[in-house]
């Protein structure tokens, strides 16, 4: 018990990081694939 409530404190701004970061390059992709439409569409 007292591990699982230790470990996630020193491991949680690491998960975020690494949460952000995935979400960055998901977000890139849809992003320019976004972009791609809407320029596409507006011109």
């Amino acid at each position: 018990m007292n591990k699982i409530f230790i470990c996630p404190s020193p491991l949680k701004p690491f998960n975020i990081l690494v949460i952000v970061s995935i979400m960055k390059r998901l977000h890139s992709k849809i992003f320019s694939q976004l972009k791609a439409r809407v320029c596409f569409s507006l011109y």
